[in-house]
């Protein structure tokens, strides 16, 4: 590599790396600390969710980092004449282009191989952890703002002192919320989560239990309950969504799926006794089937988003010939944001319902990427 495409490589680089860490920390701070602060969620916890955080953010902000890296680079060496001194020097501009085209593959690759990241570490992660933080949660919750509602229970209290809770109005949903609640009232409470046994345990003192409409008993000692937390063990691959996959284990589930597909009409006692049942089972494991196969082209395409992007910002940087980098870069994202994320969206819309799985989901990445080879040879040629 002779110095003026290492020096474009290089700085190329620089500017990415800067602009990532700028992006990475402004996404931590604003999406993540500060939304966990605003719903009361405890320091210790928030400083335990923001690693798990960093992979879903990087996978959506590495295309665009670099998408200003080149707009930046190649921007400034268009308006100070330094394109047009390559070319006076006889050096094709394509020899400056090449490297960052490599570099864009790798982080392709690397952005692809992010999901299996998320997939297997960072959402079972930051899952567990939220579990295993349940009672801190809560607490923070409850001394904020009062009350506290998921699909398991529903907490008023009237303050939190020392640890405790005052006077609260617990409801336990033991089926979902559509079943009869179970009501504590206490003059206090404490909440303990256990990490080994994936349960929260409550003990109210003084007060009573009310079972619907229907029992109600008084206590005058302590009352104690357990209601089981979601487990922080990774799922059943057989029913867990495509995107909880690792891309090794996406193939063996579209077997599994196919061959439940065939045999399916070899049941005829089972739709004879139940067709309604059959039907809603069939086509649950049709449209599984139709997400399994996109999910491995949908990962590499996003995955691509990151060559995709280079091949406009390039060209379009050389051709406006101005050191704006933030007026260059919206000048790419604008466009970008308007044709291939919508595309991005329709594609995939289409591949999971079964229409060329393997194919729509490239159809934002194709248009991208002919709109760059046709831009990339304008700029070459001029």
């Amino acid at each position: 590599m002779t110095t003026v495409p290492r020096y474009v490589l290089i700085e190329t680089l620089k500017t990415f790396f800067v602009a990532a860490f700028a992006i990475l920390a402004c996404l931590l701070m604003v999406g993540g600390a500060q939304q966990g602060i605003r719903h009361g969620l405890p320091p210790r916890v928030i400083a335990q969710v923001l690693p798990f955080l960093v992979p879903e953010m990087l996978r959506f902000a590495l295309p665009g980092c670099l998408l200003f890296a080149v707009c930046s680079v190649f921007g400034r060496m268009s308006a100070t004449n330094e394109i047009l001194a390559v070319k006076a020097s006889g050096v094709n501009p394509s020899r400056l282009v090449w490297p960052i085209l490599g570099v864009a593959c790798l982080l392709s690759l690397i952005t692809f191989q992010i999901y299996d990241v998320c997939a297997i570490w960072a959402r079972p992660g930051l899952k567990r952890t939220m579990i295993n933080a349940t009672d801190e949660i809560i607490y923070g919750y409850l001394s904020s703002n009062k009350s506290f509602t998921n699909h398991q229970l529903s907490i008023s209290v009237r303050g939190v002192e020392d640890g405790d809770l005052v006077q609260p109005v617990i409801q336990v949903f033991e089926g979902g919320t559509e079943n009869q609640p179970v009501t504590f009232s206490a003059e206090r409470a404490s909440i303990t989560c256990s990490d080994l046994e994936d349960t929260l345990r409550f003990d109210c003192y003084h007060g009573w239990v009310e079972v619907g409409d229907e029992t109600s008993i008084s206590f005058n000692g302590i009352w104690t309950s357990e209601i089981d937390l979601p487990s922080s063990a990774r799922g059943d691959v057989d029913v867990a969504s495509p995107a909880a996959l690792r891309v090794s284990e996406v193939g063996s589930q579209v077997r599994r799926e196919q061959a439940w597909l065939r045999d399916a009409n070899r049941r005829q006692k089972q739709v004879m006794e139940d067709p309604e049942q059959f039907a809603i089972d069939f086509q649950h494991h049709q449209q599984r089937l139709y997400r399994l196969q996109a999910e491995t082209p949908r990962r590499f395409s996003n995955g691509f988003a990151c060559l995709c992007f280079a091949m406009v910002g390039i060209p379009v940087a050389i051709w406006q010939k101005s050191s704006d980098n933030v007026g260059v870069f919206f000048l790419c994202f604008g466009p970008i944001l308007l044709i291939y994320y919508p595309l991005l969206v329709v594609g995939e819309n289409l591949a999971r319902g079964g229409i060329f799985p393997s194919l729509t989901v490239w159809l934002a990445d194709g248009v991208l990427l002919v709109a760059g080879l046709l831009l990339m040879r304008w700029q070459v040629r001029s």
